[in-house]
């Protein structure tokens, strides 16, 4: 299987990106990049912001409610149980 490998520039960008995408997402609503160079670190940079704005549509998704419909199936048996270890006691 082939290794990929990705440049000193490109994982110095995603590093940088990340470190801004963490502390300071506020920076990234005034941050352009140029536009007429293609570079490693603008790919890097690029990819990275990507990420986090497919992180931020993620958790705007995320529902509680909906992860108990789809998990709590065994729910009242499980908590059955409980009680009963509970009156054991």
């Amino acid at each position: 299987m082939e290794e990929l490998k990705v440049s000193e520039e490109y994982k110095k960008a995603y590093n940088h990106a990340d470190m801004i995408c963490t502390h300071m997402p506020h920076l990234l609503k005034g941050m352009t990049l140029p536009e007429n160079e293609p570079s490693e670190y603008t790919r890097g940079f690029q990819d990275r912001v990507a990420q986090f704005e497919k992180e931020k549509d993620a958790i705007k998704l995320f529902s509680v409610d909906r992860l108990r419909d789809r998990y709590s199936k065994g729910r009242d048996v499980q908590e059955k149980d409980q009680k009963r270890d509970m009156e054991k006691d």
